[in-house]
């Protein structure tokens, strides 16, 4: 039983028109279903803080709403509304600080060091997923955004002077592949093989993301189907990764000129999508 007594009643009463109640009246609701998010959180004695985080600063923010609207203050409101304003302030100077920082950078040098990013991205992909990406462009908030493709027989490469060779890492890749958990759907032949849409394929994807991509988030998984078996295939993920330093953090290797040209000429090639 929640216990009230523990300070002197207040005189007068609370009286709200018909905006005020349904302010308030919705500020309560969002306190309840914060709570009801933290209470189911912390049953099992382990929970995530950025989401704790999340339903408790929804609390705190709608709690001060109510302090207002009902002109009660409690002994934290005045310190918190001083905090919010300090906090207010800070990001005001921040914001002035990256402008002025933004615009004493040579926009070439800018353009420069976003291809870079792109590339060391791309280059990553190479050696650590499938091999091809697309669609990137640069949010105004800092961020990257992209499509990573999920294609596997993207690593066979039409133009190489060593095929035997390639075949066999090839082969080798894909045992390595389904050492890991990850399901060959090879119904259309060798050289067209394909990932099956599985739990254990998205659990393996997301872990490779957050490695080496911490603030990275998947936004989209991109499905196909198989012609002959009606599987579903993994086609490719869409991202944004939240802080560039990850992506500037990536260990490639660089490929040597001659094979980057090849690489060019093979990208309309790895485009190709899982067949539907």
């Amino acid at each position: 039983m929640l216990n009230l007594n523990f300070r002197e009643p207040l005189d007068g009463a609370v009286t709200l028109n018909a905006d005020e109640q349904a302010v308030v009246s919705k500020a309560i609701r969002d306190i309840e279903m914060a709570a009801r998010f933290l209470r189911e959180s912390v049953k099992t004695g382990t929970a995530q803080k950025d989401p704790l985080y999340s339903a408790l600063s929804v609390i705190e923010s709608q709690l001060a709403c109510l302090c207002k609207k009902t002109g009660i203050e409690i002994d934290s409101a005045s310190e918190r509304e001083a905090r919010y304003a300090e906090i207010r302030k800070a990001n005001l100077r921040i914001r002035e600080l990256e402008q002025q920082r933004g615009a004493q950078v040579d926009p070439q040098a800018i353009g420069l060091g976003l291809k870079h990013l792109s590339d060391r991205l791309d280059s990553w992909w190479d050696e650590h997923g499938f091999c091809y990406i697309h669609d990137v462009s640069f949010s105004k908030w800092g961020g990257l955004e992209a499509t990573l493709a999920l294609n596997p027989r993207a690593r066979m490469h039409s133009f190489s002077e060593t095929p035997v060779t390639d075949r066999l890492t090839y082969d080798q890749w894909l045992d390595n592949l389904q050492a890991q958990g990850y399901s060959i759907n090879r119904e259309d032949g060798r050289g067209d093989e394909s990932l099956e849409d599985t739990p254990r394929a998205r659990e393996l994807l997301l872990a490779l993301i957050s490695e080496h991509l911490p603030s990275a988030r998947i936004s989209a998984v991109n499905t196909t189907m198989a012609r002959k078996s009606q599987t579903f295939l993994l086609r490719d993920i869409k991202l944004y990764v939240h802080d560039l330093r990850d992506i500037a953090r990536l260990r490639v290797t660089e490929a040597p000129m001659h094979e980057k040209d090849a690489s060019d000429e093979r990208s309309a090639l790895r485009a190709r999508s899982p067949k539907g």
